[in-house]
């Protein structure tokens, strides 16, 4: 779908809830932008934004370097110019309503080893960003690919583990 701005395109991983229509009436909404030239950032009044780099060599953000696992925090009504490092960047965030929402966001490398985790938030967003990762704690296990998200609702407890070097990215978003 198009940019708030028309300037580009981005891959809705979800949004909350299932009935808004973006850019109006949302909570949160978790995408993917592919970005091939530089340019300005869409303007969200009275959303904060969490925004990283999943591929490539980064963006320069109003002249700071936002790199792959680095995780940028910024008000949506902030006027952002971006620059490309080098050539085409992909990236991940979130877009939340920061008078109704707290969300977190974090980056996590996974090999040899389990986490577990307890999700009392109000939803939690596993994304693959490297390797591929199981999951267990639903009944039966399920495999997450690079690119796979796994949303996970209150009250689940799971366990995330990979015999090869993966990593994923986690959203932790609570209501108010």
């Amino acid at each position: 779908m198009s940019w708030k701005n028309g300037l580009g395109s981005t891959a809705q991983i979800d949004i909350y809830p299932a009935s808004a229509v973006f850019p109006q009436d949302f909570l949160w909404r978790i995408s993917s932008a592919t970005v091939e030239a530089s340019s300005p950032f869409s303007n969200f009044p009275g959303y904060d934004r969490l925004l990283s780099v999943w591929k490539g060599a980064g963006l320069f953000l109003n002249g700071e370097k936002l790199g792959q696992s680095h995780i940028l925090a910024f008000p949506g009504e902030r006027v952002i110019e971006s620059e490309l490092v080098t050539d085409t960047v992909v990236d991940l965030g979130i877009i939340f309503n920061r008078a109704k929402v707290i969300a977190h966001m974090s980056f996590q490398k996974i090999q040899d080893e389990e986490f577990h985790f307890d999700c009392a938030e109000t939803a939690n967003y596993f994304f693959c960003c490297e390797g591929s990762i199981k999951v267990q704690g639903f009944g039966e296990a399920v495999l997450l690919k690079q690119g796979d998200t796994l949303k996970v609702d209150a009250k689940e407890s799971i366990k995330l583990s990979s015999a090869f070097k993966a990593a994923f990215y986690r959203f932790q978003i609570q209501i108010l």
